[in-house]
């Protein structure tokens, strides 16, 4: 790798960078207090108890019953990651769509040459 970039920009540079806004974004988007104590969950399982005093049943999501056995198990701490995975470049998936895709392909192209 040569040291020599147009813009002035180093392998050196762009690294810092990519690091600097990873982990920007990695803090907009950490948990809030109530997640942690377990006040968030308190709140939904006292809306979901009025709900169920006024009669309306849920047709999907948490039922009563998950939530009160919600309440009862302990809260579990979050885990809190302030980086995001930094792309590979110059490789592919060998699961996914294209990979997928291009694998039919090939099977066609088998069988029409054969």
């Amino acid at each position: 790798m040569t040291n020599y970039s147009p813009d002035g920009l180093t392998y050196k540079n762009v690294t810092a960078l990519v690091s600097e806004v990873s982990k920007e974004i990695g803090s907009l988007y950490a948990p809030t207090s109530a997640l942690s104590d377990g006040s968030a969950r308190a709140a939904r399982n006292a809306r979901m108890l009025a709900r169920a005093a006024k009669g309306i049943t849920p047709k999907y999501g948490v039922t009563l019953t998950q939530a009160v056995g919600e309440e009862l198990a302990p809260v579990r701490p979050v885990a809190v990651t302030t980086a995001l995975p930094t792309p590979v470049h110059g490789r592919t998936k060998a699961k996914g769509r294209r990979a997928r895709r291009n694998a039919v392909r090939a099977q066609v192209v088998a069988r029409h040459a054969a």
